[in-house]
């Protein structure tokens, strides 16, 4: 049972992976600003004179910070699948 939680907790971030940063892309271009996705308003206390471009996705840590960032994503993921896994099997083991 204790390897369920690690493959789960691995899919679970790679799949995540896999659709939300084409998805965080799509929402940067110009296709993504009307009123389905709403990527076209803005906060009404950014002043109009603002100089940053919203639509600019900024990484501004390094490679090795965002790969240790991805590794403590999977450990943490493979820590709360554990902890799912052993609560739904407690709760299924509970009787009225």
């Amino acid at each position: 049972m204790a390897q369920d939680g690690g493959v789960s907790g691995s899919v679970f971030v790679l799949s995540f992976l896999a659709v939300q940063w084409p998805f965080a892309d799509f929402l940067m271009t110009p296709a993504a600003r009307n009123r389905i996705f709403g990527m076209g308003y803005f906060a009404y206390f950014d002043p109009a004179t603002i100089l940053y471009n919203p639509y600019k996705f900024h990484l501004d840590d390094t490679p090795g910070q965002f790969w240790k960032f991805m590794a403590m994503a999977v450990v943490f993921s493979v820590i709360t699948a554990r902890l799912g896994f052993a609560w739904g099997d407690w709760m299924r083991r509970m009787r009225r």
